[in-house]
């Protein structure tokens, strides 16, 4: 697809993972003008939770929290030691602009059912 901040993401849907070390500043701007399209753009992140302290963007909705020491793998660094444990909660944040639900709304019931659970935080 490209990078992430030359690549236009607009009328898509995009997974964002940010490795521990990146501040979420670095890449909000970016998010906000993607989610500024008139086309329908969703753009799930995974981050450190702290990232998102104090964040009331409108657009953006905490989908889920994760327990520390979650163990991901970053697909730059494939190999037998690649595997990092995060050092503290990540979050699970959607960032949809207005066009997504409305031309593909969410059905939160149906996603709810889905879930091993029942239950999310987002509910």
């Amino acid at each position: 697809m490209g990078s992430f901040w030359e690549t236009d993401f607009s009328g898509r849907n995009c997974l964002l993972v940010l490795d521990p070390g990146t501040s979420f500043l670095e890449i909000e701007n970016r998010l906000d003008s993607l989610i500024e399209s008139k086309r329908p753009t969703r753009i799930v992140v995974v981050c450190p939770s702290p990232l998102m302290d104090a964040r009331p963007n409108h657009g953006y909705i905490t989908a889920a929290l994760i327990p520390q020491g979650f163990p991901l793998t970053f697909a730059e660094r494939r190999s037998a030691t690649a595997q990092t444990i995060s050092g503290g909660p990540l979050s699970i944040i959607l960032v949809a602009n207005k066009a997504s639900m409305i031309y593909d709304p969410i059905d939160w019931d149906e996603l709810k059912h889905g879930l091993p659970n029942g239950d999310s935080p987002a509910m």
